[in-house]
């Protein structure tokens, strides 16, 4: 609940209209759930699931595609690290299954990942470095994850910020 309500999710849906983004944060969710259903028990469905929800990822947020493996991998790594392998089954032998799910899913979303992968030289990233997007200027400051303006403006350098960047109460005291 903490995580469906947090502040943020606002921000990113009526502030900064960052629709794939907003959408990759019900997938995410549901990936974590494949990967732990599919370390608990050794159901092919698991695998579709986990295939399907990797190739839903694939396709809404191209940041994410970038970020997710890696963290993926460390979500599986730690899984079979804190919890115990079902019956006659080897602690690492379902890392296989899991990384059969990630294949699968970025085949089934080829039609994007491969253009993507394929045009990459294409694509200006210079903008994300210069200027408005640097983002060495847009790191927050402690106090603007408890308190800040509610506006519609844009990300400044320090703290003149028009947007707020609000965690919520609740979710800093999950964390704690």
């Amino acid at each position: 609940a903490a995580y469906t309500y947090a502040p943020y999710h606002l921000l990113d849906l009526y502030v900064r209209m960052a629709f794939s983004e907003f959408t990759v944060f019900a997938f995410l969710p549901a990936l974590l759930l494949a990967f732990h259903n599919l370390r608990a028990r050794t159901s092919r469905w698991d695998i579709i699931t986990g295939a399907l929800v990797m190739a839903a990822i694939c396709t809404a947020h191209t940041i994410t595609l970038m970020l997710g493996p890696p963290l993926l991998g460390a979500y599986a790594v730690t899984l079979s690290m804190k919890t115990p392998p079902p019956r006659g089954e080897a602690r690492w032998r379902w890392l296989g299954r899991g990384a059969a799910a990630g294949a699968l899913g970025c085949a089934l979303a080829g039609f994007f990942v491969v253009p993507l992968f394929l045009e990459r030289d294409q694509v200006n990233l210079k903008i994300y470095t210069a200027a408005y997007f640097d983002y060495q200027k847009h790191f927050v400051y402690p106090r603007q994850l408890v308190w800040g303006p509610w506006g519609f403006g844009m990300s400044l350098e320090g703290l003149k910020d028009k947007m707020s960047f609000r965690m919520g109460l609740l979710q800093i005291a999950g964390t704690v």
